[in-house]
């Protein structure tokens, strides 16, 4: 297994990190949810359909509640590295019973996805890519994920991006604090790897097709891209 963060900036192995991170991420549910369950509902599917969906960096299991809110016949397959991460979730998901299963994998490794079965309706993440950090290697992990989803399948991905300069920067700083919204605390001093508009070209490279931004909240958003029919 990689090193927890090649910043430093996580200890995603340390169980009372983990339990800090998580009580500083309750503190903005609402705003997070909201965003989740945006997501969720932009996947353009039968609500009754059993879709087969991949939580990319399921984490302690939100992003996969909001799926199963909006989809209640769905499965899932939740992936991460961080073990009290996939206790948390394992224990948050447990009602859903057979719905879902959870695995551990390393987006640092190429091979992350092995035995992981293609045809997925979606492939979604929230805020886990970033911590990726290297952008070769988040940009490689956009290309792997295309084969798993079925033609027609949509990717999700939301995250927070870099922005483009300091100027840039400095605004949207400005503009949390003048809507009373700090940044999340984690994040302090630690921008994510490349802006928006690279990860679209990355989408463009790996083969998707109609790359666009669906929402943006600041340096947050939400982007998406389909497998070719």
């Amino acid at each position: 297994m990689s090193s927890s963060d090649p910043l430093g900036a996580h200890d995603w192995h340390d169980e009372g990190y983990i339990e800090r991170w998580v009580t500083d991420q309750a503190a903005t549910d609402d705003e997070r949810r909201a965003h989740m369950r945006l997501l969720a509902a932009a996947i353009a599917a039968d609500r009754n359909a059993p879709i087969r969906v991949l939580d990319i960096g399921v984490g302690y299991g939100a992003l996969t509640e909001e799926l199963l809110g909006v989809f209640g016949s769905a499965q899932v397959v939740g992936i991460d590295f961080s073990e009290p991460m996939l206790t948390r979730a394992r224990a948050a998901l447990e009602r859903f019973g057979d719905q879902v299963t959870l695995r551990s994998a390393d987006l640092q490794d190429p091979t992350w996805a092995d035995g992981l079965e293609p045809g997925f309706d979606a492939a979604v993440s929230s805020q886990a890519i970033h911590n990726v950090r290297y952008p070769d290697r988040i940009r490689a992990i956009y290309a792997e994920i295309l084969p798993l989803l079925r033609p027609g399948g949509c990717f999700m991905n939301l995250d927070i991006f870099s922005p483009p300069g300091d100027r840039s920067y400095a605004a949207y700083a400005a503009a949390r604090a003048g809507l009373y919204r700090p940044p999340p605390i984690h994040h302090l001093g630690h921008a994510p790897p490349m802006p928006l508009r690279d990860h679209l070209d990355w989408l463009d490279e790996a083969g998707f097709a109609e790359a666009d931004v669906l929402m943006k909240d600041l340096r947050q958003a939400l982007i998406v891209g389909y497998r070719p029919d």
